[in-house]
């Protein structure tokens, strides 16, 4: 979706008129690693374009082969990527009942969405709201995609996704926003003015939405645990944050070389 007002370079404040110091909830995971789906997505698609396109590559010499197949794989995660965002966009105008023009390649996720709302009717009570997290020592931001009362009479903090399941990673996003202490308030010139209080929700999910124009509604055990889970990742970044300020403060020595 949009990128929220509240965030600056991956950052937020976490009270109202604050400077953006706090974490972003991407950025507190970021702690654990790029995770081992996203590696074996990686080197497969290196791989697969290695393998076809031999005819290409054989003439280079092995730095530019690498650096050929290190721009296709750079080209193509940064096309999913934006495919994502203006699919998430298009989902967050809609929702809000605006008309929305769809490119012809975001129209099959789209069409997912509109079979999830024919299916699950979602009466939506937020749309993509920042949260803030001001506990001292433990401070973090975030953006979540939606909070809606779905058909089952629940009411589910859910956000929207294009890509393959990363079902632990959005374990962790979900309670990060579930568990938040606050909601962000903005005026019509986008700064943070007043919080009011976290919505208390039922349950959790992410719901996919593929290029089938088919969707998955996951529902995830974002609850307590995975909020404490979340938040000693939070202590990682912490300590992380302060051993880099150590390290800047105490460089290694330079060392003479002798000819």
């Amino acid at each position: 979706m949009t990128s929220p007002v509240l965030r600056v370079r991956g950052r937020y404040p976490v009270e109202p008129g604050g400077k953006a110091i706090a974490p972003s909830v991407s950025m507190v995971k970021s702690v654990a690693g790029p995770g081992e789906a996203l590696a074996w997505g990686a080197s497969k698609e290196a791989a697969l374009f290695a393998v076809h396109h031999r005819a290409e590559l054989d003439p280079l010499e092995p730095p530019e082969q690498i650096d050929r197949i290190r721009k296709h794989f750079k080209g193509v995660w940064g096309e999913k990527a934006a495919r994502g965002t203006t699919v998430h966009d298009l989902a967050s105008r809609w929702a809000n009942g605006e008309t929305v023009d769809c490119p012809p390649e975001c129209a099959p996720y789209l069409d997912a969405l509109e079979a999830f709302w024919l299916d699950h009717s979602p009466k939506w009570l937020h749309n993509e709201r920042s949260v803030v997290h001001n506990v001292e020592g433990l401070e973090y931001g975030g953006t979540f995609d939606a909070i809606a009362t779905l058909a089952d009479g629940r009411d589910w903090t859910l956000d929207f996704k294009t890509g393959k399941r990363y079902p632990v990673d959005v374990i962790l996003q979900m309670a990060a926003y579930r568990y938040a202490t606050a909601l962000a308030v903005v005026d019509e010139t986008g700064t943070f003015v007043d919080t009011e209080p976290m919505p208390e929700v039922d349950t959790c999910g992410v719901l996919y939405l593929h290029d089938d124009r088919t969707y998955e509604l996951l529902e995830l055990p974002a609850d307590r645990t995975a909020h404490e889970a979340f938040l000693n990742l939070r202590r990682v970044w912490g300590w992380q944050q302060e051993s880099e300020a150590w390290l800047k403060k105490h460089p290694e020595p330079k060392r003479e070389t002798t000819e």
